[in-house]
């Protein structure tokens, strides 16, 4: 969508204050309501930059890390290619005996479409060196860009989260109170649903993600990230 990149920082900003949101409540001794439950505690805004710090700490490491790592396994391989390609191509070609030999019995059309297939395989893989070569000129020429993205989503970040109750009760307090009871019903039914399936699968891909780079890494094998 057109709009999704100026929308983005927002939604980032958003979610992020949800992450920190407990953090904050610790710190500032307050309910989910924003009720003190007692004297202790600091100011809401000293325990939002003290959040931001350690969210945006942990976040950036981890993404520094992973950007490391994939652009040197994407550099390795695109190093690699020219002298894997007499591999790939002898191999390419014993499939294609294979198949020819082996795949008699299959109508003349498909058969075609197989072997057709496979000798193309190199110039697929060529093409795929080429895309991400392409991809990584595209990253360093919209780093300005994403300076800005991520300077913009830390201020919202900030600002959201300081206000956070205030800007729930100026929006509640303005519509009519038959309008917040459904609203009230619709998060809870619908949107708190929907978010709750967001949560799991984000989960359920972290650890997937996480499992199959140490099974690749016992196994040894290259390009873990990448993979």
């Amino acid at each position: 969508l057109w709009g999704a990149k100026y929308f983005a920082p927002l939604l980032c900003a958003f979610i992020l204050s949800t992450i920190m949101e407990p953090m904050v409540r610790l710190m500032t001794n307050v309910d989910k309501r924003g009720n003190k439950r007692s004297k202790v505690g600091i100011p809401r805004s000293i325990a939002v930059i003290l959040s931001m710090l350690i969210v945006f700490t942990i976040v950036g490491l981890l993404l520094l890390i992973l950007i490391n790592s994939l652009i040197s396994e994407v550099s390795n391989l695109a190093s690699s290619l020219p002298t894997l390609w007499p591999e790939i191509y002898k191999t390419v070609q014993i499939w294609a005996a294979w198949v020819q030999e082996n795949v008699e019995l299959l109508p003349p059309e498909i058969l075609n479409t197989i072997v057709s297939t496979i000798s193309s395989l190199g110039s697929k893989v060529g093409d795929f060196a080429a895309s991400i070569a392409g991809t990584t000129v595209s990253w360093a020429t919209s780093f300005p860009s994403a300076i800005l993205f991520v300077l913009f989503t830390i201020m919202t970040t900030y600002f959201w989260s300081s206000g956070r109750y205030r800007y729930q009760a100026y929006f509640y307090d303005s519509l009519p109170r038959r309008w917040v009871k459904r609203i009230d019903h619709m998060y809870k039914s619908m949107i708190g649903t929907l978010l709750g399936y967001i949560r799991a699968q984000v989960i359920i891909m972290f650890f997937m993600f996480i499992l199959l780079s140490i099974g690749f890494s016992i196994l040894q094998v290259d390009y873990v990230i990448l993979l």
